[in-house]
């Protein structure tokens, strides 16, 4: 895992840092690239995550080293400015080498859940698989586009777009 990525899980603990999946980097993804994406997933979910609470656990004695853990546990928001918080995610971060880490998530919304899951590499945005889903969202498959927003690293903003098949 790259330093930044390091320093970002090792800081985890008063507020949701390290990742809902957040990562260094910014470019957003193409207005071609999202039109693709919609084409392909007829239903698009957006989600804002942003503060919370946060718990890391250096288990491997370094810094970032394999196998440290991050829980995060964040408010969701209908709008990147926040609002009315519509529900939370819920994230597990495991560093499994220098340059990646599986990330697992649960976002409760209204009418249900999302699961999310698979390995970062290091990018922004990245991509990860819908694994499932309860409620409106029962059988959900696609995939989910995460992209951290400019913001206090304590607040780590992050969007993210869920691109379910039906």
């Amino acid at each position: 895992m790259n330093k930044k990525v390091a320093a970002t899980l090792a800081g985890a603990g008063a507020v949701a840092v390290a990742g809902t999946f957040a990562l260094a980097g910014a470019a957003a993804p193409s207005q071609a690239a999202a039109s693709t994406q919609q084409a392909a997933h007829p239903r698009t979910v957006t989600v804002y995550l942003r503060g919370g609470t946060g718990t890391a656990l250096n288990l491997s004695g370094k810094p970032g080293g394999i196998g440290d853990l991050t829980i995060l546990n964040q408010p969701a928001y209908a709008r990147s400015g926040g609002g009315n918080r519509i529900g939370s995610g819920v994230v597990t971060i495991i560093s499994v080498s220098k340059t990646q880490a599986q990330l697992h998530a649960d976002l409760i919304l209204p009418g249900g859940t999302i699961d999310v899951a698979g390995v970062e590499q290091q990018s922004n945005p990245f991509t990860l698989a819908v694994t499932g889903g309860t409620g409106t969202y029962q059988g959900a498959r696609g995939e989910v586009t995460v992209k951290l927003l400019p913001g206090s690293a304590q607040a780590n903003p992050a969007a993210l777009t869920v691109y379910l098949d039906s």
